[in-house]
């Protein structure tokens, strides 16, 4: 699942998985599978620059947001399974607006090649894989 456009996806993914084992295309979601959120501390329909009756726009009010922030947040029902059993990892808090408790929250990555963030999360992953309910290990 990702915010970016389905023409940058597609060709990193076809280049990292060629025969779509692991990321086929049939599994794939994109920008456009995602939902405009406003995250604000303000009650709904007062966002600030936000016509009361925009319907284009959700809003909700997470927890840490101070202001109004728009965001698109990757909206884990769309994949058509029992919520509790997806993990959405990201390095954005704003992507697990629609359900914060499916989200492992990962550092952005800087570009270091030393970064060793995503093996060191085997195990935890394999501990969520074997659990009937991703909330109970999140």
């Amino acid at each position: 699942f990702s915010t970016c456009e389905q023409d940058y996806v597609d060709a990193l993914l076809d280049v990292m998985d060629p025969s779509g084992q692991v990321f086929p295309k049939s599994r794939r979601y994109y920008r456009q599978h995602c939902t405009k959120v406003v995250c604000s501390t303000a009650p709904a329909g007062a966002a600030e620059g936000e016509e009361p009756s925009h319907t284009t726009w959700l809003q909700t009010n997470p927890a840490g947001v101070t202001g109004t922030e728009k965001v698109l947040a990757k909206d884990l029902r769309v994949l058509g399974r029992p919520v509790n059993e997806v993990v959405l990892i990201d390095d954005t808090v704003q992507s697990g607006t629609l359900q914060p408790r499916n989200l492992l929250l990962l550092p952005a990555w800087t570009g270091d090649p030393s970064d060793s963030t995503l093996p060191e999360l085997i195990d935890e992953l394999l501990h969520i894989a074997n659990s009937t309910d991703v909330f109970d290990t999140l």
